[in-house]
């Protein structure tokens, strides 16, 4: 992206210096999808290019892919470079969404990262969700978003929560910068070895994000009074989250 800055306020100057109707896109497809810089910058001076007004084609095409690009915060760059522990992911979350008590809004950590959040009806009864973000915009019922989360509207706010939750640990873990990303997150199908290590981990991040270690901690010694069924039950009701999940997050904390 920083190349493509540079390349984007060469070719501003060039616009005014040369204010021609660009109608030769074969030679800018060439050099869009060129990787040798060196070849780039050449058919940029070169006279001949300059002349049909492949300039100001290019100009448009750079400047409309630096403009619609989704920035990424820098500490999500952070927790992508594994510099903090699981806790120290979340913590960090926390801190930069200013949430300070439960239930978590992961609604409200979504749209601080800029997403999109729509609701609708999927063909397939066991998609909860799809996620994408990316260089081009995914087109909605006429919307076009660049970085999105597309929900189950017949789902339950906990299913939901999980699902949000969900596609975050995603774009925390296995989203780039510079590579767009699909995902459409459904139940009961059949994965690949690779697709369901990304999917664990995304649950994995889902769970300790609505359910993080210091806060359950302390929550469940303010409660060490109740059962272990009616402290699942109460969770569930006070952390707006699926029991399967409390109680496998129970199992993860030593709860049992």
């Amino acid at each position: 992206m920083t190349f493509l800055r540079a390349l984007w306020d060469i070719l501003h100057v060039a616009w005014f210096a040369n204010p021609i109707y660009c109608y030769n896109r074969f030679v800018v497809f060439k050099i869009l999808n060129s990787t040798n810089f060196s070849l780039v910058y050449r058919y940029i001076y070169d006279e001949r290019v300059r002349k049909i007004g492949t300039v100001i084609y290019l100009h448009n095409v750079i400047r409309d892919k630096i403009m619609s690009k989704k920035s990424t915060p820098e500490y999500v760059k952070e927790i992508r470079r594994n510099q903090y522990s699981m806790d120290g992911n979340i913590e960090k979350i926390f801190l930069e969404c200013e949430i300070t008590s439960y239930p978590i809004n992961v609604f409200q950590i979504a749209r601080k990262l800029e997403f999109d959040i729509i609701y609708g009806k999927f063909k397939q009864d066991n998609v909860y969700g799809v996620m994408w973000d990316g260089d081009e915009p995914l087109n909605v019922g006429g919307k076009q978003m660049y970085r999105a989360i597309l929900l189950n509207k017949q789902d339950s706010l906990e299913r939901q929560a999980f699902t949000v939750a969900h596609e975050i640990g995603h774009f925390m873990l296995h989203c780039k910068d510079n590579t767009n990303f699909y995902e459409r997150y459904h139940g009961g199908a059949e994965q690949t070895d690779s697709q369901k290590l990304i999917e664990d981990q995304a649950d994995f991040f889902a769970a300790n994000l609505l359910l993080p270690k210091k806060l359950m901690k302390a929550y469940i010694s303010q409660h060490s009074n109740l059962s272990r069924s009616d402290l699942i039950s109460k969770t569930c009701k006070d952390f707006l989250v699926e029991k399967d999940t409390v109680v496998r997050r129970f199992e993860e904390l030593g709860y049992e």
